[in-house]
C-alpha cells in the first residue's frame, strides 16, 4: 500500500473514531417546519424591500502569499485573494471576498469576515467569503482530519489578516459610483457528469454581472464545472481555470478584475477540453462575449443588502462498507473543520446571490436563473449536497454532506430564498 492509501486508511479510522453513535435517519422525506419557512421568509422580505440608491463598488486583487513548504507560485495566472466592495447612497453595505484554494474552513472564513468588515466598517454578517475551488490551490489553515488527507496549512492566519487588511482598504480608495448588467449563456460542450456511466443533470450556464465605474470595471462570473484541471498535488500552487479566465480578461482589457463564483458543482466538471490552458481560452471568450451583453442592460440604482440564516441540519458521512451514512456530533464536527450551518445572502440590485457551504449539486438545487445565483463554497462544509438517489455515485460517493431527509429540507429553502417565494408546504410532519 502506496503513501495516499495508506493516508486515506487513516483518515478513514480518524473519521469514524470522531462519528456520533448514531446512523442517519433511513430516508424518510423530511420537510421545513413552519419556524424555518417563516425564517427564510422574512430573510427574503428583508433583502427586497431594502431601499434602492446609487449603486457603489470598489474591488482589489492582491497575489497570495508564496506557500509554506515546497510548492512554488506558477509564472503567470498565480492564485489570488479578491474583494468587492458593494453599497448605496456612498456606504458599504456588504463586501465579497474570494481566495483561489480548495476550500475555506471556519477558522480562516471567520479571520477574513473580521479583518474585511473592520476595514470597511460593516458587520461580519455582510461579508460574503467564497473559495474558488481550485483544487490546487493553497491550503489554509483547518482541522486535522483535513490536514492529515490534504496536507499542512501553506497559508498562516496572520498572513490572511494582513492580506484581507490591504485588500480592503485598496478597494476602498476605488469605492465609486458604478452600474451593473446581467447575462447569461449556455456552455453545454463545456461542462459533464463526473460519474462516469451515469447520467446526471449539470447546470451548463456561465452567469455574468458586469460593474462598471469610473476607474474600474469589476466582473463577476459563476460556472458549474469543477476547477480540477490542475491536479491538487501538483508542485505549484495553481488557480486552476478561473485564474487562468481573470488572468486572460485583464490582457485583453475586458476586465481590471473578473471574480469567480462556482455553482452548481457537485457531478460538474469540465468537458471536451482537459488541458488548462486552452480550457480557459474558450471560457474567457465565452465571459467576454457576455460582457458585450451586459453592457446593453446597465443599471445604476440598486439594493444592496447582505444577510445569514442558519438551517438545522445534521451533516452526515456515508460509510461504503455499511452502505447508510453516520451522523456527525457536534464536537466531531468541529474538529473536522466545520462548523458551518449558515446560508448566506445577498442582494445586488437585481441579482440575488445564495450562498451555500459545501458543493450543491443541480439535480438537488435545480437551475439557477439569470437574477438568482445559487453560489457553492461560501462557507465550508463538510461535502456534497445531492439528492438522495445520487448519494452512492462516486467521486461525490465519499464525501455527501446530507441524508436523505436534510436533502429534501434545503431543497426546499433554496427554492424559497432563490425563487423569490416558491409555494412549500407549511402542514407540520411527523417527527418534527
Amino acid at each position: 500500500m502506496g503513501p495516499l492509501g495508506i493516508k486515506h486508511v487513516v483518515v478513514s479510522l480518524l473519521l469514524v473514531a470522531l462519528l456520533a453513535f448514531r446512523l442517519q435517519a433511513g430516508t424518510a422525506e423530511q420537510h421545513l417546519s413552519s419556524d424555518e419557512i417563516d425564517q427564510a421568509n422574512a430573510r427574503l422580505i428583508e433583502l427586497i424591500t431594502t431601499p434602492s440608491s446609487s449603486l457603489h463598488a470598489g474591488a482589489a486583487s492582491l497575489t497570495l502569499p508564496k506557500p509554506l513548504g515546497p510548492r512554488t507560485l506558477p509564472l503567470y495566472a498565480q492564485p489570488k485573494a479578491k474583494i468587492l466592495l458593494l453599497g448605496r447612497g456612498g456606504q458599504v453595505r456588504a463586501a465579497i471576498a474570494t481566495v483561489d484554494t480548495l476550500h475555506i474552513p471556519d477558522p480562516s472564513q471567520k479571520v477574513i469576515r473580521f479583518t474585511v468588515a473592520s476595514a470597511a466598517e460593516i458587520t461580519p454578517e455582510r461579508v460574503l467569503v467564497v473559495a474558488n475551488h481550485s483544487h490546487a490551490g493553497p491550503r489554509l489553515p483547518s482541522g486535522l482530519a483535513m490536514r492529515l488527507a490534504f496536507g499542512d496549512a501553506e497559508i498562516k492566519h496572520a498572513q490572511l489578516i494582513d492580506l484581507f487588511d490591504k485588500l480592503t482598504r485598496k478597494a476602498l480608495r476605488h469605492y465609486e459610483p458604478a452600474r451593473m448588467g446581467l447575462a447569461e449563456a449556455a456552455m453545454p460542450n463545456y461542462v459533464g457528469g463526473r460519474a462516469k456511466g451515469a447520467q446526471v443533470s449539470i447546470d451548463n450556464k456561465i452567469r455574468l454581472a458586469l460593474l462598471q465605474s469610473k476607474h474600474q470595471r469589476t466582473i463577476l462570473w459563476s460556472f458549474a464545472a469543477h476547477p480540477t484541471l490542475v491536479n491538487r498535488h501538483h508542485p505549484k500552487s495553481d488557480g486552476d481555470y478561473p485564474a487562468r479566465v481573470a488572468h486572460l480578461l485583464q490582457l485583453e482589457k475586458d476586465a481590471d478584475f473578473a471574480i469567480f463564483l462556482p455553482g452548481l458543482t457537485a457531478q460538474a466538471t469540465p468537458a471536451t477540453v482537459r488541458q488548462v490552458d486552452d480550457y480557459a481560452a474558450l471560457i474567457a471568450s465565452a465571459v467576454s462575449g457576455l460582457v458585450l451583453l451586459a453592457e446593453n442592460n446597465m443599471q445604476s440604482e440598486a439594493r444592496v443588502h447582505a444577510t445569514e440564516m442558519e438551517i438545522s441540519i445534521d451533516p452526515a458521512l456515508p460509510i461504503p462498507l455499511i452502505g447508510r451514512p453516520f451522523v456527525l456530533a457536534p464536537w466531531a464536527t468541529a474538529r473536522l473543520g466545520s462548523s458551518d450551518r449558515k446560508i448566506k445572502l445577498l442582494q445586488l440590485g437585481p441579482l440575488r446571490l445564495v450562498g451555500l457551504p459545501g458543493e450543491p449539486s443541480h439535480a438537488l438545487i435545480g437551475s439557477s436563473a439569470k437574477n438568482a445565483w445559487v453560489v457553492g463554497m461560501a462557507g465550508f462544509g463538510m461535502g456534497y449536497l445531492v439528492p438522495p438517489e445520487d448519494a452512492h455515485r462516486p467521486p461525490e460517493r465519499d464525501l455527501v454532506l446530507l441524508g436523505a431527509g436534510d436533502a429534501q429540507r434545503v431543497k426546499e429553502l433554496i427554492q424559497i430564498l432563490r425563487d423569490g417565494g416558491a409555494q412549500v408546504s407549511n402542514r407540520t410532519h411527523p417527527g418534527q
